[in-house]
């Protein structure tokens, strides 16, 4: 056993991959965290029209039209 570790080591580069059992799988994309599916996917934030959060971000950022 170890003497074929050491064969495979000594000849890695001279190999080359003949078929397909011999190339390495191609790799799966990243799975999604298990905390991050059981969260569901929340709408982004609506901006208040009306009121004095509204006013301090009109002050801030300027009005939209």
């Amino acid at each position: 056993n170890s003497f074929m570790n050491r064969v495979t080591l000594a000849l890695r580069d001279k190999l080359t991959p003949t078929g397909d059992d011999d190339r390495p799988p191609p790799k799966a994309p990243k799975a999604q965290s298990h905390v991050r599916q059981a969260r569901p996917q929340q709408p982004a934030a609506k901006l208040p029209e009306t009121g004095p959060m509204a006013a301090m971000l009109k002050k801030l950022f300027g009005g939209k039209g």
